[in-house]
C-alpha cells in the first residue's frame, strides 16, 4: 500500500498570526492521499514541534498498520534535528 510512503512536513511561520494567534505551524501531508494535518504553535519549541510529529507517526502507523517509509522536508536548516 501506498498510502504512507512518503509524507511532506513543514513548520513554518503563520500568515493568520493576527488572527489565530499562534506565529507557526506545522503541516504534514500525505504524498499518496493528499491528506492534510496541521498544529498550530505560540513559539517555536523544538520539543512542541516532534511531540506533534511523534503524535501523528504513531496514528497513522497505528491506524493503517504501516509504517512512513519517508519524510521529506524542505528546509536546510536544524528544524527537525533531533539531539535527544
Amino acid at each position: 500500500m501506498k498510502m504512507l510512503k512518503l509524507i511532506h512536513i513543514n513548520l513554518a511561520d503563520s500568515y493568520l498570526f493576527f488572527i489565530i494567534s499562534h506565529k507557526y505551524f506545522l503541516i504534514i501531508i500525505n504524498d499518496y492521499s493528499w491528506y492534510v494535518w496541521v498544529w498550530f504553535f505560540k513559539v517555536k519549541d523544538k520539543k512542541t514541534v516532534f511531540k506533534a510529529i511523534h503524535e501523528y507517526k504513531n496514528l497513522v502507523e497505528n491506524q493503517f498498520n504501516i509504517k512512513i517509509k519517508w519524510a521529506y522536508t524542505d528546509n536546510e536548516t536544524d528544524e527537525f534535528i533531533n539531539n535527544e
